[in-house]
């Protein structure tokens, strides 16, 4: 099983199902960090066929800029399309789409957009267990 992700940026959160990937952004998303998350990505691609997402804005964070993408990005964009079962993303109606567009070279479908990250988890069936939990 692919280990826990932490990153300067971006936890994972602990999910009550096996299926279900959760992870907390808490700011900029540099280079590094972007290569990291597209390499932990591919690897839960690999271990399981299909997964939800679910990604939580926890506040405005600019979109990373277009060179924070390597081949790794790239693999996961195109291995998203049939990996994903659903997409959700909780954030800031106002800035969520600019999130977005920092995210869509690795993940190039159209998430579901919730603005609370309690009516999130209840679409999901699920909950936050821990680490990054709300």
């Amino acid at each position: 099983m692919t280990q826990m992700l932490t990153l300067p940026a971006v936890a994972q959160i602990g999910t009550s199902r096996e299926d279900l990937i959760a992870l907390r952004v808490t700011g900029g998303i540099d280079a590094e960090q972007m290569h990291v998350l597209a390499s932990f990505l591919n690897a839960v691609f690999d271990e399981r066929d299909t997964v939800d997402l679910l990604i939580v804005f926890d506040r405005y964070i600019p979109a990373a800029p277009a060179d924070t993408f390597d081949w790794d990005a790239i693999k996961a964009w195109f291995r998203a399309d049939d990996s994903l079962r659903r997409y959700i993303v909780v954030g800031d109606g106002a800035h969520v789409h600019e999130l977005l567009d920092g995210l869509s070279s690795i993940l190039p479908l159209t998430p579901e957009i919730f603005d609370e990250e309690l009516s999130a988890w209840r679409a999901l069936d699920a909950h936050a267990t821990a680490p990054g939990s709300v």
